[in-house]
């Protein structure tokens, strides 16, 4: 039998829901209850319309036909691509920015630091509450940090500060306690800050501290400096609780900026930002580079497109391979 019309499944479920009357519980972000009487909602007519293909108003006509073969997706080329995904280690000094820092004044709400990023556990010691020590080991994102800020011309990486020594048995946040942070801040920071920028920069910067969440650049030529000061008021008495402070640099979401279709594409677009900004020799040996190499579909993306339906496509992306290398290799 010959048919003048050839609807594929999700053309006729569209086509179902442009009509109304027809109740598509696949696409319900919540479980029905018994209390919805979904069954109710449909009426019987309307059912042997949608399961028939018979148009009710024109009873003569022929049924819908459902072709399975106008959903067929013919096979597409696919092409491998590369890419850096994130960057995560540790570094000796803030020099490690060489074009500066987006320094945060001020300390977030709720960390931004929720994971131990492959990072091997950092050995700590506190006190508990009956004055016993421990010796334990804890991911980064479980010790007490504060968010410095960002690199100046690579946003995308950011610089914490980890302190050791202040972890908790009983923390419910690895956010630093505000006291603490206080003492941070005027007695360690602000004062290594104020000794070596230049006078007219710091009384910009006092118009702009402790207002939220605001960014303020540092300057590169001093952060040498800044770092080695902060070390040295650190092992004065009343504030050793800040000694072992380690800067820890991490770059999330890289994915798009250093995606390329070969190796060396992919590590011309990487080193475009990473040299320009970072300067190697402060960095820890323990330092990584997350390295994905996926296989997708050539042309344009079918993701996203309007319609009942379109959600239920598969991802255009097949399946990813993630390697965590030392960045001395590349």
């Amino acid at each position: 039998m010959q048919h003048t019309e050839h609807l594929g499944l999700g053309e006729y479920m569209e086509r179902l829901q442009a009509d109304g009357g027809y109740l598509d519980v696949l696409s319900a972000a919540t479980m029905a209850k018994r209390e919805d009487n979904l069954a109710g909602q449909t009426s019987a007519d309307r059912k042997r319309e949608i399961y028939t293909g018979i148009n009710l108003a024109m009873p003569d006509a022929g049924p819908v036909h459902l072709c399975l073969a106008a959903d067929h997706e013919p096979e597409r080329p696919t092409a491998v691509t590369f890419d850096i995904d994130s960057i995560v280690g540790f570094a000796y000094s803030l020099a490690v920015a060489k074009l500066g820092v987006r320094w945060n004044s001020t300390q977030m709400p709720v960390s931004d630091l929720h994971l131990s990023l492959h990072l091997d556990p950092l050995p700590l010691q506190y006190v508990d509450s009956d004055g016993r020590p421990h010796h334990v080991r804890r991911p980064v994102h479980k010790i007490p940090h504060y968010t410095f800020g960002r690199l100046v011309g690579f946003e995308d990486i950011s610089l914490y500060f980890l302190f050791p020594r202040l972890y908790r048995e009983d923390q419910q946040s690895s956010r630093l306690r505000d006291e603490d942070f206080r003492i941070w801040m005027d007695q360690v920071l602000l004062p290594a800050l104020y000794r070596h920028y230049d006078g007219s920069l710091v009384h910009e910067w006092t118009q702009s501290l402790g207002s939220s969440f605001y960014s303020i650049f540092l300057p590169p030529n001093t952060l040498a400096l800044v770092w080695a000061s902060i070390l040295e008021t650190i092992e004065n008495t009343g504030l050793q609780q800040f000694s072992g402070v380690t800067i820890l640099v991490q770059g999330k979401n890289l994915k798009t900026l250093t995606k390329a279709n070969t190796w060396d594409g992919m590590m011309q677009e990487f080193a475009q930002h990473w040299g320009n900004t970072i300067d190697d020799s402060h960095l820890s040996d323990q330092f990584y580079v997350d390295i994905g190499k996926e296989t997708c579909p050539t042309g344009p993306s079918r993701v996203g497109g309007v319609g009942l339906h379109a959600s239920r496509y598969r991802s255009d992306t097949e399946p990813r391979i993630n390697l965590l290398v030392p960045q001395t290799i590349l």
